[in-house]
């Protein structure tokens, strides 16, 4: 480095002396040539001028005549001329050249040599003016420069009197002294300029070399740190390397002991992966790859095969009632009999080992979740091969479940669908032969049920009207009828009751026998019935605020309303917002709602019937009638069921039941109501049996809400004539 530093410096010298000569030269050479050019057009102009002054003397000589005494002569005139211009500047030498070379007039202020020997002289009779240095110096830099004693020479061609012949040449040189000293003294600037510029300009680059020395000095030293910082490291990271290894083979002998039970866990997790852990049967995911495999070979071999979906029917109460440790044992003792019905030729789907199910192993059995079973049947042939094994499970499960100290009956509901005729995949088969089971639990429950397209068809109609009761939930689409109930001792108005009504834009009116079973199977009967409450509260304070006498209005309610604790402040919040009065609203409750969480329906009618609401039992003696019940819950009202009014006339059993729930309710207190009453006969056996109220075609069918309005305005008491039927 130091070498190389010292190799800049002396470069950079040479450059400065290099420079500094080219500089001197070249402005030498400009200014030389510059000032001499500018000498030349000054002498020039002044040699015009002084030919000018002094034309008749030049004439006269030219002309050689001879001049009178009291005349000036040429000469003395010429010399006047040349003394005045000699005055301001270094005239040399003056000379009037005649056309053949004869010298006219010569004067000679200074010293030097004579003109009319000059190559120039013929330029001049050849008409040109000329100028010049006057003997140019040889040498290589000789014409660029100027020194004391170098003379400039015009020569100037003087054309006759009227013509523009040249009769003469007026030569004059002058001696450039003056003109050498100005150009010495400013190239004696420059020498001095250039001294102290480069001087400074090397004393920069001097600097620049010192920092660029010690700038490289630094790197250098910089990279020896880091070079040794990095043999360092080196040295680190080698020693890391050596105790990582170690690790390493510490970490291979663990893992080997790993990898061994890793291999037994694996094994383990395709079993759990393929089976159900309660009952140890194939679950969903090997069943389907089970049923996809075989639907393949049944392609290729042009074989028929079965799918059985099989639920256990009342499972749930078991469980709920038995609690779930129970239910799990009855699944699993429900496995066992499924997979002893299988036929002792087909095996039974053991655990799988490899990790994948042997599609020749036979027939399946597996469990698919909660309380639902699936089997496979290969090779079935005729639909009596798959009866068969059905009739086999519905006998197997008609024995007890012992479960510890108790013993369960449980039944299967089975539904089978066969390839190809019922679906081509497995999910399709699942499908239909899960909607075939749904039929079998329709047809009364342990039996069993082969697919058949209508069933889909019901299928898909029954989630159509599903999805059209959504949105007609969601848009309102729903209307209110209103049925009129009246006192029989007095024949007057004493209630409604308000009946749905589906206002559908495609089929009209729907009533609701048509999608209440839906509603409540769906969960929609709680919206519905919220805006059953709503719109009867607003329209009860309608009457009211037209005038009308107000009278109760009866409103049914589905037990699901009663899983849900806002029940009671959803009634009383639509009485406060239409500001109506709670003994207005009647709620009826069928029986169905005892065998469900009691207590808490007693809490919610509880709260309903202090608020001032009433209570009714609907449908009384279709149900789980029982007179603990009657004692229980805070009821006003008992409704016979128009099944125990339809064959009154005929008396036998129906006329007896209605007689004793019309006594039942004067026992107890309660208001006996009669529904479906449709004919005189009907209605005087009623009143002969103590009933208060009646309702039904006989007395008006559910009418409109403006239509009921009319019943309401006229007068409190509307005569009952049973000879006239109410529209």
């Amino acid at each position: 480095m130091q070498r190389t530093f010292q190799q800049f410096v002396l470069a950079c010298l040479a450059l400065t002396i290099v420079v500094a000569v080219w500089v001197t030269f070249f402005y030498r050479t400009t200014t030389t040539r510059e000032m001499v050019r500018q000498e030349q057009e000054h002498l020039g102009e002044l040699t015009a001028a002084f030919a000018q002054s002094v034309r008749p003397a030049i004439d006269a000589l030219v002309a050689g005549q001879v001049h009178p005494t009291n005349v000036p002569k040429p000469i003395d005139a010429l010399n006047t001329g040349v003394e005045q211009i000699g005055r301001h500047s270094d005239l040399n030498d003056v000379r009037l050249i005649g056309r053949d070379g004869k010298l006219l007039y010569a004067r000679r202020t200074l010293d030097g040599d004579a003109l009319e020997t000059d190559p120039r002289v013929a330029q001049a009779f050849a008409g040109s003016h000329a100028s010049g240095m006057i003997g140019a110096k040889s040498g290589l830099f000789g014409g660029y420069s100027i020194d004391a004693g170098d003379r400039i020479g015009v020569w100037m061609p003087v054309r006759g009197a009227g013509t523009d012949e040249v009769v003469a040449v007026l030569a004059i040189d002058w001696k450039l002294d003056e003109l050498s000293e100005q150009i010495a003294r400013a190239q004696r600037m420059l020498a001095a300029g250039l001294l102290i510029g480069f001087s400074a300009l090397f004393a920069l680059l001097m600097f620049a070399a010192a920092r660029a020395k010690g700038l490289l000095t630094r790197q250098e030293q910089a990279r020896l740190r880091a070079q040794q910082a990095l043999e360092d490291e080196r040295d680190a990271f080698e020693q890391k390397v050596q105790h990582r290894t170690e690790e390493l083979n510490q970490m291979v002998r663990v893992l080997q002991v790993e990898v061994a039970d890793r291999r037994r866990n694996e094994n383990l997790i395709r079993e759990v992966a393929f089976y159900d852990a309660l009952t140890k049967l194939p679950n969903r995911t090997l069943f389907k790859t089970d049923l996809e495999r075989a639907l393949s070979e049944a392609r290729r071999r042009a074989s028929r095969l079965a799918v059985m979906f099989i639920d256990l029917d009342n499972f749930k109460r078991i469980n709920d009632t038995l609690g779930h440790n129970m239910g799990d044992e009855l699944l699993r003792q429900a496995a066992s009999r499924l997979s002893g019905c299988i036929r002792g030729e087909d095996s039974i789907a053991g655990l799988i080992r490899s990790g994948t199910p042997d599609a020749d192993s036979g027939n399946r059995v597996a469990r698919l979740g909660g309380d639902e079973f699936t089997v496979l049947l290969h090779d079935v042939g005729s639909s009596f091969n798959a009866a068969h094994v059905a009739q086999r499970i519905i006998e197997a499960f008609a024995a007890p479940f012992v479960l510890d100290i108790y013993k369960v009956r449980v039944s299967p509901s089975i539904g089978i669908a066969y390839y190809p005729l019922d679906g081509s995949s497995a999910d399709e088969l699942l499908r239909n032969a899960d909607t075939a089971m749904y039929n079998a639990k329709q047809r009364g429950r342990n039996t069993f049920s082969f697919y058949t397209r209508a069933m889909s068809e019901s299928a898909y109609s029954k989630l159509a009207l599903e999805n059209r009761l959504r949105a007609a939930t969601e848009r309102k689409e729903f209307v209110l009828h209103y049925q009129p109930k009246y006192d029989a001792r007095d024949n007057t108005l004493v209630g409604f009751e308000a009946l749905l009504r589906w206002n559908d834009p495609q089929q009209g009116l729907i009533p609701p026998g048509e999608f209440i079973a839906l509603a409540e199977e769906t969960g929609l009967i709680v919206p519905i019935s919220e805006w059953v409450i709503r719109e009867a509260c607003r329209q009860i304070r309608a009457w009211l605020d037209c005038g009308a006498t107000p009278v109760p209005v009866s409103l049914n309610i589905s037990s699901l309303h009663f899983q849900h604790a806002r029940l009671a402040p959803l009634v009383q919040n639509a009485l406060a917002a239409h500001k109506v009065d709670a003994t207005l609203l009647e709620l009826e409750v069928t029986e169905s709602l005892f065998l469900d969480d009691m207590e808490s329906a007693i809490s919610t009618l509880t709260r309903l019937r202090e608020a001032g609401v009433r209570i009714a039992i609907d449908d009384f003696g279709t149900g789980y009638s029982s007179l603990s019940y009657l004692k229980r819950f805070p009821l006003d009202t008992l409704k016979i069921d128009r099944s125990f009014v339809q064959d009154l006339a005929d008396g036998g059993d129906d006329a007896a039941i209605c007689n004793a729930i019309v006594a039942l309710g004067r026992i107890l207190g309660l208001k006996v109501v009669a529904e479906g009453v449709e004919s005189d006969e009907q209605a005087r056996l009623l009143m002969a049996q103590g009933c208060e109220e009646m309702q039904g075609f006989l007395f008006g069918q559910p009418m409109p809400a403006e239509q009921a309005t009319r019943l309401l305005l006229p007068a409190k008491v509307v005569p009952f004539d049973p000879q006239r039927r109410l529209a």
